[in-house]
């Protein structure tokens, strides 16, 4: 099944990133700019609709592999770095309590 990102904003979530984060950063300047809406479309038709668990929102996936060129990750570094590093969390579209 094709996961959806979650497009309800959370008072938690807006109230630790918008105290810890940096204002002025480039990866969020690039989640904020840079509309990825079009990977949800390209890749429906990939998954069923009625069968399976959710997957991970495609725009996230996308987003991670984005991380691990940006900063020249591997696999398990990007996943280790959206544990723990806010400002990737942020970017990819994780919430605080998300898991990974």
């Amino acid at each position: 099944m094709l996961g959806k990102e979650k497009k309800q904003r959370d008072f938690f979530n807006d109230y630790v990133y918008g105290e810890l984060l940096p204002e002025e950063d480039t990866l969020l300047s690039i989640a904020q700019l840079v509309d990825l809406g079009f990977v949800e479309e390209e890749v429906a038709d990939l998954y069923s609709e009625d069968r399976g668990r959710p997957s991970y929102p495609p725009a996230v996936l996308f987003k991670m592999l984005f991380l691990e060129h940006y900063a020249n990750l591997s696999d398990v570094e990007v996943s280790k770095q959206c544990r723990y590093n806010l400002l990737y969390r942020a970017f990819v579209g994780l919430g605080v309590s998300d898991p990974t």
